[in-house]
């Protein structure tokens, strides 16, 4: 048997087990065997960001790069872009 055949397995769940990994699988934008798989590699499935998140990253991303552009002789505007890198990458490791 290789890595990529899978067996199937019989799990018994509570009604409130079973909507509860149907909930946070949906979540994650993942079936029930993938969330299951991913807990069981050690890795934390996170929760899809709704399309709007990243649009406003994308808009944000864009204000930076103009600041940083525009702003290269400005101690303050170039204060204010470390911020901004410091924020998306407290985001980008929250997700």
């Amino acid at each position: 048997m290789t890595d990529t055949e899978y067996i199937r397995l019989s799990l018994s769940l509570t009604e409130k087990e079973k909507a509860d990994l149907d909930r946070y699988a949906k979540c994650c934008g993942l079936s029930r065997n993938e969330f299951i798989r991913q807990l069981i590699l050690g890795k934390t499935p996170r929760p899809k960001q709704p399309e709007e998140f990243w649009a406003f990253m994308e808009v944000l991303y864009d204000i930076h790069n103009k600041l940083r552009e525009n702003g290269k002789n400005d101690p303050d505007v170039l204060a204010l872009c470390e911020k901004i890198e410091r924020l998306v990458l407290v985001l980008q490791e929250n997700i």
